[in-house]
């Protein structure tokens, strides 16, 4: 488990490191403000990696030969306002687990430099991962969410995908593109 740890350790960084340039906008020509959109985008993505390291905490059944799912026991967390969920399931194969974990939030309430905005998952926030264990897999991260903070509300997207031999991740949250790389 400690290099899974290490591994996992090392997506967040990289998740968490994030550059973007654009714009996303709500009803009305709202916009949310990138440094509010990556906030947000950071602590969701912070709240996926925790789901995925708890599954891979839980004690599962030995692995079969045919490389059988084990769907992980939901997660719920608790988050300022809401909760959150997480379910899905980890694969072993061959010692390099695959995972497939979808996170649902409903009003949870993140904090920004303009305060506190709520957000609801708009379909959950998917978590697929492959060769997880052994330092050369992927992690992609998509879904949508609602916002509603500073008077304002709207919709986002969140879509990347981390390479965890290079250590990068690429894609958007919110419509700012996102392109970085831990270090």
């Amino acid at each position: 488990m400690k290099k899974t740890s290490r591994t996992l350790a090392g997506i967040l960084a990289v998740g968490l490191a994030v550059s973007a340039c654009g714009e996303q906008t709500g009803p009305g020509g709202t916009t949310l403000p990138e440094a509010e959109a990556l906030t947000i985008g950071a602590s969701m993505v912070a709240f996926g990696f925790v789901a995925l390291a708890q599954a891979f905490a839980m004690p599962s059944p030995p692995a079969s030969a045919s490389a059988a799912a084990d769907p992980i026991t939901p997660i719920a967390y608790p988050c300022e306002g809401g909760s959150g969920q997480a379910t899905g399931d980890v694969t072993d194969v061959g010692g390099a687990y695959d995972a497939a974990i979808a996170v649902n939030m409903t009003d949870c309430g993140f904090q920004t430099g303009s305060g506190l905005f709520s957000v609801s998952t708009n379909p959950a926030l998917n978590i697929t991962g492959s060769n997880l264990t052994t330092g050369t897999g992927t992690v992609t991260m998509s879904g949508g969410f609602n916002w509603n903070g500073g008077g304002e509300s709207g919709t986002c997207q969140l879509n990347f995908t981390i390479n965890l031999s290079q250590a990068n991740a690429q894609g958007t949250i919110c419509g700012f593109n996102l392109n970085s790389t831990a270090g």
